[in-house]
């Protein structure tokens, strides 16, 4: 079986000089190997290209239920070194003696004040149907980064799961997913 179209349409749109706006999303059962695919792919397409000008943050959303944990994954990609177990007990320690000291409730800066340092990013989000976020709740965060923030994004799903899940998802869709592709298993 090919997917040569799909490989054909993710360099074209990661060669776009700005995100069209809207997200790709790769579609197949579950076990079909879209992840593996795609990791292959991306590491084929970077071969040859400078590392320096785009880079991935990939998220599996599976088993994730709040927009939080979500920007925690991302910002654990970011500063992977910030995220370390040890570095998180230092964090906690130190935002509790600031806390303290200063008499300030730090948990409400937010994560994503620090996203917007992720230029020349591309966002792929794993596992999507696997998510516990309701999806139109789920779709409309991701939308923001798309959108407003004009990343390209790979989305990697069953896409008959979700529709079997959410009411809305054929309704809501269409505003960030441009474009679906159905992943064919190798035999």
């Amino acid at each position: 079986m090919n997917n040569q179209n799909i490989t054909e349409f993710l360099e074209y749109y990661l060669n776009l000089p700005q995100s069209p706006e809207y997200a790709v999303m790769i579609d197949a059962p579950w076990g079909a190997g879209k992840t593996y695919f795609i990791r292959n792919f991306l590491e084929k397409y970077y071969e040859n290209k400078d590392s320096k000008k785009e880079r991935f943050l990939w998220v599996s959303l599976y088993g994730l239920s709040s927009i939080e944990e979500i920007e925690a994954a991302i910002f654990a990609q970011l500063h992977p070194m910030l995220s370390h177990k040890g570095m998180a007990l230092t964090g906690k320690l130190l935002k509790e003696g600031l806390k303290a000291a200063i008499n300030l409730d730090l948990s409400t800066i937010k994560i994503p004040d620090y996203l917007k340092d992720i230029d020349n990013t591309v966002l792929i989000f794993d596992d999507v149907e696997r998510c516990s976020i309701e999806m139109n709740k789920l779709l409309g965060y991701l939308n923001h980064f798309v959108e407003n923030q004009n990343h390209k994004m790979i989305l990697i799903a069953n896409e008959q799961e979700i529709e079997t899940h959410s009411e809305q998802y054929k309704k809501i869709k269409e505003k960030l997913i441009g474009k679906v592709f159905k992943y064919e298993a190798s035999s």
